[in-house]
């Protein structure tokens, strides 16, 4: 794991899905949404990528007659442990006679409950 990742917000109101699916063509293999914008990110410098995006819009202008908004950002990011990360937000839980809990905690105090390994 590398100590930094990029990360790359493409914000379009209407071209998103036509950004989001010339992304796809260029290899991405996964992307988050949240609305009119969607998020790339890599361990690799995404400059390249932003000059594609760029290229993309003025090919949309001239086949297509389609002045596309496009905004791009790109940041530079701490790399952290996202499995730690995710542990952290698990947490076991008493239900009924069980105590449920991911192999990473400690099993319960209490003797009455039962034990019932889950990992997510």
């Amino acid at each position: 794991m590398k100590d930094f990742f990029y990360e790359m917000i493409v914000k379009s109101a209407n071209a998103s899905e036509l950004f989001k699916s010339f992304a796809f063509e260029l290899g991405v293999t996964c992307v988050e949404e949240r609305g009119e914008r969607f998020i790339i990110r890599d361990e690799e410098d995404l400059q390249n990528l932003k000059f594609a995006f760029e290229e993309f819009k003025k090919g949309l202008a001239r086949s297509l007659n389609l002045d596309a908004d496009l905004q791009i950002e790109i940041s530079k990011k701490q790399n952290k442990d996202w499995l730690d990360e995710y542990k952290k937000g698990v947490a076991p839980v008493a239900v009924g006679k069980f105590y449920v809990r991911p192999s990473w905690c400690e099993r319960s105090q209490d003797p009455a409950l039962i034990d019932l390994l889950i990992d997510p």
